[in-house]
């Protein structure tokens, strides 16, 4: 997996594109999010759309991104009851404002 983001990125900022590569046919999914467990422990899900049939890809919007730290992210994708796949954690840094 991959991600694909701006040099540094600062607790606030909106509209930051998320892209996660999962080496997966995503055609048919029909559930796709990004997992997120923030820098306190806070578990959250971010709806994300299908790019290339293999990537997740997910714009931050405001209070995505409000605790400096590492976020760790994880591809996630549900095709009916079928089959259920969690991806590779990837870690994004968020700076403190400032810093």
């Amino acid at each position: 997996m991959r991600i694909v983001e701006q040099e540094k990125i600062y607790v606030g900022a909106v509209g930051v594109v998320i892209t996660l590569a999962t080496e997966k046919d995503l055609t048919s999914a029909t559930v796709t999010e990004i997992h997120v467990k923030k820098p306190d422990g806070t578990a959250v899900e971010w709806l994300a759309t299908v790019e290339n049939n293999e990537s997740l890809v997910y714009t931050t919007v405001e209070d995505d991104l409000d605790i400096p730290g590492n976020y760790v992210l994880h591809a996630y994708a549900e095709w009916l009851d079928l089959s259920k796949s969690l991806g590779n954690s990837v870690v994004l840094k968020v700076y403190a404002k400032y810093t």
